[in-house]
C-alpha cells in the first residue's frame, strides 16, 4: 500500500519536472551567425534592460522588456534623462510620459519581438540588465561595431 502511493508521488514529481523543463526559458545574446554568447534560465514576466549611452547626449538611456511565453518579448518603458536625437518625445496613444528624479519615463509601450539586434557602439557601451540582478557588458561580447542579437529560447 505504502508502496504504490510512493510510486504515484514519484511518478507525479517526474511529470512536473518534465513540465518546468519544457516550459523553461533562456534570455540568449548571440552574435550574427546565430552562435550563443551567454545564456540564462528565464520566466515568464521575468525583466530585462537594455541600457546604453545616447551617442549624442551622452547621458543613460534604458529599454525595459517583459518576457512573454514562447520567445516573446515585450518593449514595456523606455527611461532616459536627456532629450536627444532618436529618442522618443511624443507619446503615442496608450502611452504616457512622466517627468521625475531627473528621468523621462516613457511607459505604454506593446512593441514584441522574438529576435531584437542591437550594433555594439564605442560611445553607447551597452548593457543587458537581467531581473536586477546580472549585467552584461555586450562590448565585452564582441568588438565595437558588431551585432548582438537578443533573442528568448
Amino acid at each position: 500500500h505504502w508502496y504504490s502511493r510512493a510510486l504515484l508521488l514519484i511518478a507525479a514529481a517526474c511529470l512536473l519536472t518534465a513540465a518546468a523543463v519544457g516550459n523553461s526559458q533562456s534570455l540568449t545574446l548571440v552574435d550574427k551567425e546565430g552562435k550563443t554568447l551567454f545564456s540564462q534560465p528565464v520566466r515568464t514576466g521575468d525583466s530585462f534592460v537594455l541600457q546604453f549611452t545616447h551617442s549624442h547626449a551622452r547621458s543613460l538611456v534604458e529599454e525595459i522588456f517583459v518576457i512573454g511565453e514562447n520567445g516573446v518579448f515585450t518593449l514595456r518603458e523606455t527611461v532616459y534623462e536627456d532629450f536627444g536625437a532618436g529618442l522618443p518625445h511624443d507619446p503615442e496613444p496608450g502611452q504616457t510620459m512622466t517627468f521625475g528624479n531627473g528621468k523621462i519615463r516613457i511607459t505604454g509601450y506593446d512593441a514584441t519581438f522574438t529576435d531584437l539586434r542591437v550594433r555594439v557602439g564605442h560611445i553607447a557601451d551597452h548593457h543587458i540588465v537581467i531581473n536586477n540582478s546580472t549585467t552584461i557588458r555586450l562590448a565585452d561580447l564582441v568588438r565595437a561595431g558588431g551585432e548582438i542579437g537578443i533573442v528568448v529560447r
